[in-house]
């Protein structure tokens, strides 16, 4: 489908767009996120630079995520790194939820500089990229280094050196202000081989080519403040940077939401695979097992005995 988005914002915030520039053999994703930040980050008392770490992470995990087109299929970001104040971070995405949680050292987050760096924050380590496609049970995994300015240019990297696929992202955070939550803007652009404008995995096609630098060019022209704009729809951003680049083809547009897949029964069953002795040796000063969700924080407890 092709139409003019000149004029077509619209007022949910949690979403993202998909288009194509056929005739550049360019894709791209814009995504906005707010309550769905404010409702993940709220489920635990974060510092706000860490906080802000995160919503950078769970914004990638969107653009990256939108790229899946099979329902059921998805997209895991995890980090493990030591040295810095973040231990681990893990997001996914799944038909349209996004969660994550991370896991930090509180006295290396209060020596952080007012602006600390992606080496400040995680040190060495590294991040793992997970795709699981539903319908062929295929899982693609990439490891990427935690080097360079931020996650963002990480994942661009491997894009182009692991998957040879040009990449430019772009990702701003704003925390709240003036009584408006978080809010959080990304663009992702990758140039594809010619007529594979949808392909979901893509080949080499050569990393020198004219049509992918204007369209890196056009992309780079986008500015933090235009990425968590709210009067700005994913719409009139897209528009603003290709509008002399027609046709521009609207793929899919649709809202992102947050919900947490931990469930009791589950847990319940899981505890029930172990003997009673191992149960046992779970078990807190009351004689009850507790298990605490790390994307949510819900809390669950269970006797020993459980039947």
């Amino acid at each position: 489908m092709s139409e003019n988005i000149q004029n077509s914002p619209s007022e949910n915030l949690d979403r993202y767009l998909s288009f194509t520039l056929p005739a550049l053999d360019a894709r791209g994703r814009m995504v906005r996120l707010n309550s769905v930040l404010d409702k993940i980050l709220s489920n635990h008392n974060y510092p706000q630079s860490l906080a802000s770490f995160l919503a950078e992470a769970l914004t990638l995990t969107a653009l990256l995520g939108s790229l899946l087109d099979e329902k059921d299929s998805q997209l895991t970001l995890q980090i493990r790194a030591e040295g810095g104040a973040v231990d681990l971070l893990v997001c996914d995405f799944k038909n349209d939820i996004i969660r994550g949680y991370l896991e930090f050292n509180t006295e290396k987050e209060a020596a952080l500089p007012e602006k600390p760096s992606l080496t400040d924050i995680v040190g060495e380590g590294y991040l793992a990229i997970i795709f699981d496609q539903s319908a062929s049970r295929e899982r693609y995994q990439g490891i990427v280094a935690l080097t360079g300015e931020s996650l963002s240019k990480a994942i661009e990297n491997y894009f182009t050196q692991s998957d040879q696929i040009p990449t430019l992202i772009r990702i701003a955070v704003k925390p709240p202000e003036n009584g408006r939550g978080w809010i959080s803007g990304g663009l992702l652009l990758q140039h594809l081989p010619k007529n594979e404008t949808n392909a979901p995995r893509l080949t080499h096609q050569g990393l020198d080519n004219p049509d992918w630098d204007h369209v890196r060019l056009l992309g780079e022209t986008i500015k933090p403040e235009e990425l968590t704009e709210q009067t700005l729809s994913c719409e009139d951003i897209v528009w603003r940077l290709f509008h002399d680049e027609k046709p521009i083809n609207i793929t899919r547009s649709e809202s992102f939401s947050t919900l947490c897949r931990c469930d009791e029964a589950r847990f319940k069953n899981i505890i029930m695979r172990f003997p009673k002795e191992q149960r046992a040796e779970m078990c807190d000063e009351n004689g009850l097992i507790q298990i605490d969700c790390e994307f949510c924080g819900q809390h669950y407890s269970f006797p020993v005995d459980i039947d």
